[in-house]
C-alpha cells in the first residue's frame, strides 16, 4: 500500500513537471534535473511493485525484472539509433501522424485505466497486476504489452529526428536541456514496459521459485 501510494505520487509530480517542459522548453534547464531524480524514484517502486508481485506470486525472474528492464530499453535504444542513422527509419509526416496518434490513445488508455483503478475497477491487460495468469489471458497481455513497447520504441525515432533538426537550424544551446528531457521521458516509457514484459514473460515461462 505504501509502494502503491509513493508511485502514484511520483506519477502525478513528473505528469506535471512535463506538461510545465512542454508548455515552456526553456524552463527544461531547471526541470529536466528535478524530473529524472522523481522519475528515478518511480521507476524504482514500480518495480519493486513488480518485483514483489512475482515473488508473492512464486514467480522467478533470471537475474531480476530491473536488469532484464535496463538490458531490454538498452537494446531499443541502439537498435533505433542504429535505424534512424542509416535511414531505414524516418520520421515522415505520415510516420509522425500515425505513431503520435497511436501515442495519443494508450496515454487516454493509461488515464482512464488510472481512474477506474481509483474505484477499485482494474482494466484488464493494462497492467501486470490486473492480467489473468492463467488460460489465453498472459498471452493476450503479452501481446498488448508488446504493441505498447513498439510504439513506444518508434517514438524514439520522432526524438531524433527533432534532436537533428534543432541541431541543423542552430537553436539555442539551452534547448539541448529539453531534447534531452523529451529522449529522457520516452526511455522512461520503454523501461516501463519492459519491466512488464519481463514480469509478463516469467509468468508465460512459469519459472517458479
Amino acid at each position: 500500500g505504501i509502494l502503491i501510494g509513493w508511485s502514484l505520487g511520483t506519477a502525478v509530480i513528473t505528469l506535471v513537471l512535463y506538461f510545465m517542459a512542454v508548455r515552456n522548453p526553456m524552463r527544461a534547464v531547471a526541470l529536466a534535473p528535478a524530473y529524472a531524480v522523481i522519475e528515478g524514484a518511480f521507476l524504482g517502486l514500480f518495480t519493486m511493485m513488480v518485483d514483489g508481485y512475482l515473488a508473492n506470486a512464486g514467480y522467478a525472474v533470471a537475474g531480476g525484472v530491473a536488469l532484464q528492464a535496463f538490458v531490454i530499453t538498452l537494446a531499443i535504444l541502439i537498435s533505433m539509433l542504429t535505424l534512424y542513422y542509416f535511414r531505414i527509419l524516418q520520421a515522415t509526416p505520415m510516420f509522425t501522424r500515425v505513431v503520435s496518434t497511436l501515442v495519443l490513445g494508450i496515454f487516454i488508455t493509461y488515464v482512464v485505466s488510472f481512474v477506474v483503478s481509483l474505484f477499485g475497477v482494474q482494466v484488464p491487460f493494462i497492467t501486470v497486476f490486473a492480467t489473468p495468469t492463467s488460460g489465453s489471458g498472459p498471452w493476450i497481455g503479452l501481446g498488448l504489452n508488446l504493441f505498447i513497447l513498439l510504439v513506444a520504441s518508434l517514438l524514439l525515432i520522432i526524438d531524433f529526428k527533432v534532436i537533428e533538426d534543432h541541431i541543423k537550424a542552430g537553436s539555442p544551446k539551452r534547448i539541448e536541456w529539453f531534447l534531452g528531457f523529451c529522449l529522457l521521458v520516452t526511455l522512461a516509457w520503454i523501461y516501463i514496459e519492459a519491466v512488464k514484459l519481463s514480469a509478463r514473460v516469467a509468468i508465460l515461462a512459469g519459472n517458479r521459485d
